[in-house]
């Protein structure tokens, strides 16, 4: 289940910003930084990764005060746990979409037994 935040504040206090957000989830263990180019090369780049990562958080940055705030957090961790970071897009018209078909994966539900049966044949 993927949890789900919006941080909405008309002063963008430092608990709310998105500097504020990646600290809280990279003393969460989300630490790799997705949206470098090596990153999206090496987790992102086949279809298999809908089957091998998952979305745990989205938050929702909605800070009225700094434009530099108005982002989508999401925080991806691996099925096994083992490579856990995050990924950040914009609002609308603003959005990478390159992101916006990761993100779309990795939302999608999937039947893993049914992948890795598959997989077997």
């Amino acid at each position: 289940m993927i949890t789900k935040e919006q941080l909405k504040t008309p002063s963008g206090g430092s608990s709310t910003s998105l500097t504020g957000a990646l600290q809280r989830l990279n003393n969460e263990g989300y630490v790799i930084d997705f949206n470098t180019k090596s990153s999206l090369d090496k987790y992102f780049r086949t279809e298999d990764m809908c089957h091998n990562f998952k979305i745990d958080k989205i938050i929702r940055m909605d800070v009225m005060t700094d434009p530099d705030d108005q982002s989508i957090v999401y925080a991806i961790s691996s099925l096994d746990n083992k490579t856990k970071g995050v990924l950040i897009n914009s609002y609308g018209m603003y959005s990478d979409t390159h992101i916006d078909e990761i993100t779309d994966c990795l939302e999608r539900p999937i039947d893993r037994d049914r992948h890795s049966h598959d997989d077997q044949d």
